[in-house]
């Protein structure tokens, strides 16, 4: 644990913010500087996943928005169809936890993840990873999910947030492709937004 840390502050102690947020390119960031929050698809080799990347600029310093997306149990407050976490587990590393979404039309969807988290002066990255469930019917629960949040420093004390989100949803039924579109591109505005809101307690260029 204590290797792979130091591998990661040594990563990022290497890139300066400019060099983070070369992941925007500089009309984007300007886009995003200016409130807009930006979403894109990114091709996947297997079919029956979606992978989406979103960004946004939130005008707080990098380790106040790091603070709001660790406090997984407040979730439910802010998050967009999360109707309760179940923290299992937690250190200052990683956490395991139990999400339970409450979707449109009476869909609920459960599913335990695997987070991975990291800070530093100028970046952090929060990942998580699906782990099996016992006693889940495909019904109830995902196939799969990935994903991460990452934070770079940027001047003025506000923060490059990147969200990436990696889904197969598994078994949907007849008629219910708006499950897929929640999961995946449909909520990431919203999610970004949401967090923002959290975070500065003002809505989109933090008025």
């Amino acid at each position: 644990m204590k290797s792979s840390l130091l591998r990661f502050l040594l990563f990022f102690a290497l890139l300066t913010p400019a060099t983070l947020a070369a992941t925007v390119t500089p009309g984007e960031l300007q886009t995003l500087q200016g409130g807009k929050i930006l979403v894109k698809e990114v091709p996947d080799s297997v079919k029956s996943y979606r992978t989406f990347l979103a960004h946004a600029v939130i005008a707080a310093p990098l380790a106040k928005i790091y603070k709001v997306l660790i406090d997984f149990s407040s979730y439910p407050d802010f998050m967009p169809n999360v109707e309760k976490i179940a923290v299992r587990a937690e250190d200052q590393q990683g956490a395991r936890l139990d999400y339970h979404l409450g979707l449109p039309m009476g869909v609920k969807k459960r599913y335990r993840l695997k987070m991975t988290y990291n800070i530093a002066a100028d970046a952090a990255e929060i990942s998580w990873k699906l782990i099996p469930w016992p006693k889940l019917s495909a019904s109830e629960t995902i196939r799969d999910t990935s994903g991460y949040w990452r934070l770079t420093r940027l001047p003025g004390d506000k923060t490059l947030v990147e969200y990436l989100v990696r889904t197969d949803p598994g078994d949907i039924p007849f008629g219910a492709g708006w499950i897929v579109d929640l999961l995946t591109k449909g909520s990431l505005p919203d999610i970004l937004e949401s967090t923002r809101k959290r975070v500065t307690g003002r809505g989109i260029g933090g008025k």
